[in-house]
C-alpha cells in the first residue's frame, strides 16, 4: 500500500514539472509553438484529414466551347439573321413533287428566330394542303461539343415535328439530327455561315394526280 501511495505521489510531481516547463515554453518561446487546424487533403486518390502542406485535386479543364454555348446570352440577329428560304422544288419521281423549307434557329437554342417562325408558317400551310412524307433534319452550327450539339439538333429536330401535329399536320413524318462540331474558339456567334447552319430542313412531299394537280 506505501510503495503504492508513494508512485502515485511521484507521477503526480512529475507530471506537474511536465506542465510548468510547457508553460514556460509557450511564454518564452511562442514562435514555437504553432497551432495548426486539421484540413482536407487529397492524398493518394481520396480525400484524407491533413495539418500542413495540404495537396489540393486537379481542378476539371472546362471545355470552352461547349461553356460558350450553354453560357452565352441569346444573339439578337433581327437585322443579321439569314432571309426567309422560299420553298425550293427538286425533282423526283414523275407522279411526285417535293419542296424544301428551312426553317432557322437562334443561337444554341431550339426556338426558331423571327424569320424561322414565318417559314415554320409556309410549312405548315403546305403540310395541311398537300403533303403525304415530310422528312426533317435537325442542324446546329459547329460551335460546341458533338454532345452537346446532338442534342441541340435533336430538339430543334423534335420541336417542329411537334408544332406541326399540334396544328393538325397528319402526313407521315420522318426525322434526322446531325450536330456539328468542334469550331475552335475564338469565333463570333453573328457570322452569316453559322447562323444559316443553326436550321432545320423540311422536305414536304406531295403525289400528283392525273391533270398535274397535287393531292389535297
Amino acid at each position: 500500500m506505501i510503495k503504492r501511495r508513494v508512485a502515485v505521489l511521484i507521477l503526480a510531481i512529475v507530471s506537474s514539472t511536465l506542465l510548468v516547463g510547457c508553460n514556460n515554453l509557450s511564454r518564452e518561446h511562442p514562435d514555437r509553438i504553432v497551432n495548426v487546424d486539421p484540413s482536407i487533403g487529397y492524398l493518394d486518390g481520396k480525400f484524407r484529414i491533413c495539418r500542413e502542406n495540404c495537396p489540393k485535386r486537379t481542378e476539371k479543364v472546362l471545355d470552352d466551347a461547349d461553356y460558350a454555348v450553354m453560357q452565352a446570352p441569346p444573339v439578337s440577329i433581327q437585322q443579321s439573321e439569314p432571309p426567309i428560304t422560299l420553298p425550293v422544288s427538286i425533282a423526283i419521281p414523275a407522279n411526285e413533287h417535293a419542296d424544301i423549307f428551312i426553317v432557322q434557329f437562334e443561337f444554341g437554342k431550339s426556338i426558331p428566330t423571327s424569320n424561322g417562325y414565318k417559314t415554320i408558317a409556309l410549312l405548315t400551310k403546305a403540310a395541311k394542303q398537300t403533303a403525304v412524307a415530310i422528312e426533317l433534319i435537325g442542324e446546329t452550327d459547329d460551335i460546341g461539343t458533338q454532345k452537346y450539339n446532338d442534342k441541340l439538333a435533336s430538339r430543334r429536330m423534335n420541336f417542329v415535328v411537334r408544332w406541326l401535329k399540334s396544328h393538325g399536320v397528319n402526313a407521315r413524318i420522318s426525322v434526322e439530327a446531325k450536330g456539328g462540331c468542334c469550331h475552335p474558339a475564338p469565333y463570333d456567334t453573328t457570322e452569316t455561315a453559322l447562323q444559316e447552319k443553326r436550321r432545320v430542313q423540311a422536305k414536304v412531299q406531295q403525289t400528283i394526280e392525273k391533270g398535274g394537280r397535287t393531292r389535297k
